[in-house]
């Protein structure tokens, strides 16, 4: 038995001392022991409280995200949910454990290495039951975070230590805490979340031993698997697992070296610790193997300091991100969606009085930890303890200490280390108030303050939930908390130049060109917008240098230079994007438009079969077939195209050419009947009309008149045919329209 703390409660002023003690016990794991870290029960016992403890936390969770559940899909939901053909059930289910949570295989040179299976399944079962509903993802992701926060109140409680109100403080706290809005109302969030709620699981089945269960390790580690699957942050857990073992077990630990005698109680924490350390050693080889090989790529935007030469300036910058991490979860004011390029400037001189923060920030970790250490043998605090393990090892992922990240600041990323830092404040809190020498005053300001922090947390996560309603808002929010970062502007001018208001598009553009003058993708973007030739290949040309491998720079400097009749500059170009992206169609069908006679066949059946899906590729090479008198071959790719796509217009039209050609009429006036009468029974919008009479049939076999059908959309991954718009403005690709640039470096 160890040495007693002893905490005080203040009631009218009389001291009442309650005692609480670990025991610890043999059999962990494999054998028929208790457990690890017993604790005397308080005098209330916890079953009688938990279920008003639980109530409580929910209704906190529900209170303050009530308001986000009518959000859209928004920022890095639209390419990890909406766009991406894991979740929507296109592609095999087999394909999600070898693709990253972007969609990307994992193979891909150009694959984030995100792998998150596990919330990826989420995605695709939710797809699946409620449909590409927004409101049943936001409903997910709040219950997801309920549970989380029941959890860790369970934690504070059965393994802290902390008194039952306390411990029901620390979960409400962290059930509204704002700093939480971007992992719980932002969809793809719920990577944080699930990670967080299996890291719990994990924590409470290895030490809770109310959690009666056999083979409490391996169930522990498997908690960890999925934790690690849900996000990678989650593989932490055994590490806090194994830390916060060594400090409990820390007596049996020094009296087996100090008496070189291997107790019972030594023997069980070694068979734990081996099985922990071996289950850790086999997910980090896993997730090692599915690298594929290769590390994520970044770029500077991504995350300036590493891409810094001086060591000094990466070590300032990198220290002061951590200091500024811990700032934002004590006072989460400023809250921003995006934080990077340069949203927090680098630290390069030791004289930046952002030094200050950093130190003051080191200095208290620094106390903390030297506390901790001379409290090894008498374990006064292992509130504390447990609080620094939560705080600074789930954070380590994301400091650049072992890899570098591809972000500056991602505050979905606190979502676990926050766990620490109010299990820190609340057990401070509780040290206080029950402190025998506590003033009334002292109680009444300390409640007053925490009530009052409690409000504002409540406030600022319900406002900050309405930032995340839409694509529009969202921006906006972030703009006015980070009006310096480019980031911001460029994604304002594209909002704004989707909506029509290209002057304010290109405004913003030239502005996030100001803040950041290499951003490649401001100069491509703003490059569609100009008038002149001359200006759109300025910022194509300044696009291509910044950045050599920008695909949609090419094919729209390609565009120019067809524009301006420079076809030679023109097909080199595109040559280059082919050589960039040997699958960027857009390319093959310029060029096809640049080459004449058996060349543009040759791309055009080049398209088609490498799309064979896409019914308008294979309609577009058998128009060119039947134009140069191929009419068999035309037939039979014009019924490719309908083996795709019944009602695919351009298909059935071309397909009535060819059997009017071939003197095939009754087949072409059956084909023309069926495909009106199933239009009108499918009652298909926006693909115009044929008009079809008998006098049509008599006369001459013309199919539709001209200026009574509506010209078919461009297919799906070609950019629209070169042209001006009423405002002398040239039409391009522009990148913010095509899913490998919207995907963000998180």
């Amino acid at each position: 038995m160890r040495g007693s703390p002893h905490y005080h409660h203040h009631n009218n002023n009389s001291p009442i001392q309650y005692q609480q003690y670990h025991q610890y016990h043999h059999g962990f794991g494999g054998g028929g022991g208790s457990g690890v870290g017993r604790r005397a029960r308080p005098r209330h016992g916890w079953p009688e409280v938990a279920v008003a403890v639980y109530a409580a936390v929910a209704v906190a969770v529900t209170v303050c995200y009530w308001n986000g559940l009518r959000g859209d899909f928004v920022h890095d939901d639209i390419p990890a949910v909406a766009m991406n053909a894991d979740v929507l059930g296109t592609g095999p289910l087999a394909r999600v454990a070898t693709n990253d949570f972007w969609g990307t295989p994992l193979s891909d040179p150009n694959s984030h290495k995100s792998y998150r299976p596990l919330t990826t399944l989420t995605f695709r079962l939710n797809h699946y039951v409620f449909g590409l509903q927004p409101v049943w993802f936001h409903v997910v992701n709040v219950i997801l975070h309920g549970f989380c926060s029941v959890l860790f109140a369970r934690l504070c409680i059965s393994v802290a230590g902390l008194e039952h109100k306390y411990g029901l403080l620390a979960g409400i706290v962290f059930a509204v805490h704002p700093i939480h809005t971007e992992a719980v109302t932002g969809i793809v969030g719920r990577a944080d979340v699930l990670a967080c709620l299996f890291f719990l699981l994990s924590f409470l089945t290895y030490h809770d031993t109310r959690w009666k269960r056999r083979e409490r390790v391996l169930l522990s580690c498997t908690f960890g698997a999925l934790s690690m699957l849900a996000k990678e942050t989650g593989l932490m857990v055994l590490l806090v697992n194994l830390a916060y073992d060594i400090y409990s077990s820390w007596g049996h630990i020094k009296k087996s070296f100090v008496e070189h005698k291997q107790t019972e109680e030594y023997n069980s924490f070694t068979r734990r610790v081996s099985k922990t350390i071996a289950a850790t050693i086999a997910l980090l080889t896993f997730r090692l193997y599915m690298l594929q090989g290769s590390l994520p790529k970044f770029t500077e935007p991504d995350n300036p300091a590493a891409f810094h030469d001086s060591s000094r300036v990466r070590f300032f910058s990198y220290s002061y991100v951590a200091a500024f991490n811990l700032w934002l979860m004590l006072c989460p004011s400023a809250l921003s969606h995006d934080w990077q390029m340069n949203s927090l400037p680098l630290v390069t001189s030791p004289y930046d009085i952002r030094n200050i923060g950093t130190c003051v920030a080191a200095a208290f970790l620094l106390c903390i930890t030297c506390k901790i250490l001379s409290d090894m043998d008498a374990q006064k605090h292992s509130p504390q303890v447990l609080a620094v393990l939560l705080l600074i090892i789930p954070y380590i992922p994301a400091s650049n200490l072992l890899v570098t990240v591809g972000f500056v600041v991602a505050e979905r990323v606190l979502y676990i280390p926050s766990m620490g830092l109010i299990l820190l404040c609340v057990y401070g809190l509780q040290t206080i108030l029950n402190h025998k020498k506590s003033s009334n005053w002292v109680v009444m300001t300390m409640k007053f303050f925490v009530g009052f922090t409690l409000l504002l947390f409540v406030a600022r996560t319900v406002l900050r939930n309405s930032d995340w309603m839409s694509r529009p808002t969202i921006i906006k929010a972030g703009l006015k908390t980070l009006p310096h970062n480019a980031k911001m502007h460029y994604n304002w001018a594209n909002y704004q130049r989707d909506v029509g208001d290209t002057q304010t598009a290109v405004n913003h553009y030239r502005e996030a060109l100001r803040l950041w003058p290499s951003y490649a993708s401001a100069h491509n973007n703003l490059g569609t917008l100009m008038e002149r030739s001359r200006d759109a290949e300025h910022h194509f040309l300044a696009a291509i240098r910044y950045s050599p491998g920008h695909v949609n720079a090419h094919y729209n400097l390609g565009q120019v230079y067809r524009l301006m009749n420079r076809t030679k500059d023109a097909v080199a170009m595109l040559e280059r994007c082919l050589m960039l992206n040997n699958g960027y169609t857009a390319a093959y069908l310029l060029l096809a438009k640049l080459h004449t006679g058996s060349q543009t066949g040759r791309l055009l059946k080049h398209v088609a079969a490498y799309q064979p899906k896409h019914p308008e590729h294979q309609a577009r090479y058998a128009r060119w077939l039947r134009d140069n008198r191929r009419v068999a071959e035309a037939l039979i790719y014009y019924k490719r195209a309908m083996a795709v796509n019944m009602e695919h217009r351009e298909s059935v039209l071309g397909l009535a050419r060819v059997l009017r050609d071939r003197g095939q009429k009754s087949r072409v006036y059956r084909l023309i009947t069926w495909w009106q009468s199933t239009r009108r029974r499918h009652s298909v919008p926006g693909g115009g009309r044929i008009v079809f009479a008998g006098d049509l049939y008599v006369k001459g076999w013309q199919l539709y008149k001209q200026g009574q059908t509506t010209a078919p959309l461009p297919s799906a991954g070609e950019p629209p045919p070169r042209r001006r718009n009423a405002d002398g403005k040239m039409s391009m690709c522009n990148g913010v329209q095509l899913s490998h640039v919207m995907i963000p470096g998180k």
